[in-house]
This record gives structure tokens, sequence and C-alpha cells, in this order.
């Protein structure tokens, strides 16, 4: 699929969602492009896991629109690969790997119609994207966390999406599979697919990001590394002092004003 990089891919306008009587953020906006690796970052709590299922509608807000390629209400996610939190799956399930990233296409299709030959050429394709052509008749309870989580990305992209939604792909990663990941996600973005990523490695996302949100109960502030050189937008989020040593080791010389090389 082609992809027009001036034609945003998600637009959130005054998105809103409360649980009860506690407001989790309110008139929140958001334009993704084609082709942008964005980094969602903020501390536990902060909403951001929230935010992201209400992009799909997986949460109910109480204000705002969201569109993903033009698509509105249920009919968006067919836009979108969305990877959940690893533990928030259940891994005892008696599947293999390949029909896990198969079943990722079930939405769509109609219930009652069986997995045509494009349905298995994209979960095959996923499959040898994510490294794991060679497993895909392992069952997953008996996979290690970081095939799981691949798996997971498998499974997203199966649905040969315009917009994937991670949220904290590389909890429990080791590095070698963080790197593996980061390397895919940057092909994704270059072929066009835009990515919005949570993540606590604030690291890797201020060195592989295009754009970073600092996200805390709403949009705290939003520009490439090199625009986000202040501390004081990174405190106000996280909650630390300015000259906190944490803030020194994020990745950003915020004495010069810019990023690192």
């Amino acid at each position: 699929m082609q992809h027009d990089r001036e034609e945003p891919v998600l637009v959130a306008e005054g998105l809103g969602v409360d649980y009860g009587p506690a407001t989790v953020f309110k008139d929140v906006g958001l334009t993704v492009r084609a082709g942008e690796f964005v980094g969602l970052l903020g501390p536990n709590g902060a909403g951001k896991t929230t935010f992201m299922r209400a992009l799909l509608g997986l949460v109910k807000a109480h204000s705002g629109v969201v569109e993903v390629a033009g698509l509105r209400g249920k009919k968006l996610r067919d836009a979108v690969g969305y990877v959940p939190q690893r533990h928030s799956v259940a891994w005892d399930f008696p599947i293999d790997i390949y029909s896990m990233v198969l079943s990722g296409r079930l939405s769509l299709r109609p219930w009652w119609r069986p997995a045509s030959r494009e349905d298995h050429i994209a979960a095959a394709h996923a499959i040898k994207r994510v490294g794991l052509w060679g497993l895909r008749g392992r069952p997953v309870e008996k996979l290690s966390g970081g095939q799981r989580q691949r798996v997971l990305v498998a499974r997203a992209l199966a649905r040969e999406p315009e917009l994937l939604l991670l949220d904290e792909p590389f909890t429990g990663l080791d590095i070698p599979t963080t790197e593996q990941l980061l390397e895919l996600f940057r092909e994704l973005v270059d072929s066009g697919v835009a990515v919005v990523m949570s993540t606590h490695n604030i690291s890797e996302a201020v060195y592989s990001c295009d754009r970073l949100i600092l996200f805390n109960r709403g949009i705290v502030a939003d520009g490439g590394p090199e625009e986000l050189a202040d501390p004081q937008p990174w405190s106000a989020t996280f909650g630390v002092d300015p000259h906190s040593r944490w803030l020194a080791g994020i990745g950003l010389d915020f004495a010069a004003g810019g990023a690192h090389a």
C-alpha cells in the first residue's frame, strides 16, 4: 500500500475519558502522519494505556472523535494493528504461533468465512518479518518472553495496518530483542506505516523516535527530541527535579539545548 505522507493517518480531537467520578484525561488532540514514529512517554498511572485503548474504542470516551485512515467507530480498527502489554494476554491458551498470528485477521472478514489465501499470506509474511517462521508450529505457552512479544507484533502486522499502536513493547526484554524490534519498527515507519509506541525505555525512544509526546493525564509536550531539550516539561511529566540525575541520563543534552548526536 502506498502512503501519502502529507495525509494524517490518525486524528484525535477533544478526546476525554472518565473512570467513574475520576477524569483520566480530557481534551486530548493528536495528529500522526504516515511514516511517523511517535514515542508516548509518561510515568505509571499517567493514562497512556487508557489513551491507546480509547483511540481504538476499547475504552469508552466521554468526549471527542477519533479517525484512522478516514475511518471512524469500530470500523477504524480495520486500519490498526494493536500490540497490548504482554502480561495482558492468556499465554496458556492451546494455540501455536501460526494460528495466533492468523487470528489477528479474524475481524477483517465475516466470522463465518474461513481464512482466505490472502489471510494466510499476510500471516506468513508477518511471522517471517519477526523472525519466527522456523518456530511457527510451536505452542505459544512454550515461548520465551521475547518470542511472545514478537508473536504479538506479528499478529498486529498480519492486519497490514496503516497505524501500529505499541503498548510497552520492550517490558522484560533483553537488549538484543529490543534492538531487533526497534529495527523492525523503523523499517515499518520507513515503508509509510504510522507507529505510536508507549514505553518506559525512554533512552531508546529519544534515539529512535521522530517525535516524542510527554503524557501525564494529557499531553504535556509534543515535539522532536531536539525540540524537547528543556528539562521543564520532563520535570512536569515525571514529577522529578529539573536537575535530577535521572534527567541527565535519558539521552538529551539539556545544557546544550539539543539531543546528542
